[in-house]
């Protein structure tokens, strides 16, 4: 019980951290603005860096609100059959919207009818998961490229998302799940460590998990399993 509480002070001490740093940045660039009269070039140029700033903080603040959606148990009862060939289509096109310079190829195998594809669960967490994984994977990767397998045999659907990125450090694998925490190797690449603990806790609310198999300088590999529907 000690150890829960915490580690809610510790997230929330986090979260509070995460956030402060856009608004104080925000604040800090409009007060320099307001401080004389400034070309119409230099507000643009300010007005264009606050609003990449709001644009963080607004992410940080959906993968919070999401986070603490799948930390409610009550969200089990709205599960429904959701099928995950359609939820993985669905994340890729929302990231390469967001981002048309990452790309991302698919295959789907093992698969042979429609109840290999089928989970029982929460359709926006599932491509949160999904989300989470490719952009991870397109972000840290020079070439910005992932791929993801699809495959339904056996009694699970297994989705696999890789990529040829810089991989992860080996004494990094044991925490990369932890909220806010984020490996050595990504510190000039902007985020807030929440993707991945958000993804395994989606995965464990669907009764499943996530494993990472990683070579540093070789790129890694995330495999989910989530439990067919029936």
């Amino acid at each position: 019980l000690q150890e829960a509480f915490l580690a809610q002070k510790n997230f929330i001490a986090n979260a509070s951290h995460e956030m402060r740093t856009p608004l104080t940045t925000i604040s800090g660039q409009l007060d320099v603005l307001l401080l004389r009269d400034r070309t119409g070039e230099e507000y643009r140029t300010a007005l264009n860096s606050v609003l990449e700033d709001m644009h963080a903080l607004n992410r940080l603040a959906d993968r919070l609100l999401q986070l603490a959606q799948a930390e409610t148990q009550g969200t089990v009862s709205s599960f429904t059959a959701v099928r995950m060939d359609e939820v993985v289509w669905s994340a890729r096109a929302e990231l390469m919207k967001a981002e048309p310079r990452y790309t991302c190829e698919v295959s789907i195998e093992e698969v042979e009818e429609e109840a290999d594809l089928m989970v029982l669960g929460n359709e926006m967490l599932l491509r949160s998961l999904i989300h989470n994984l490719i952009e991870n994977a397109c972000k840290y990767a020079p070439d910005h490229a992932a791929h993801i397998a699809l495959k339904g045999s056996g009694p699970v659907v297994r989705i696999a998302v890789s990529d040829k990125g810089p991989g992860i450090a080996t004494h990094d694998l044991g925490r990369i799940f932890e909220p806010f925490y984020r490996a050595t190797n990504t510190s000039g690449t902007k985020g807030h460590g929440i993707g991945l603990s958000l993804a395994l806790r989606i995965a464990e609310l669907h009764g499943g998990g996530i494993k990472v198999r990683s070579v540093p300088g070789e790129g890694a590999r995330f495999t989910v399993r989530l439990p067919k529907a029936g």
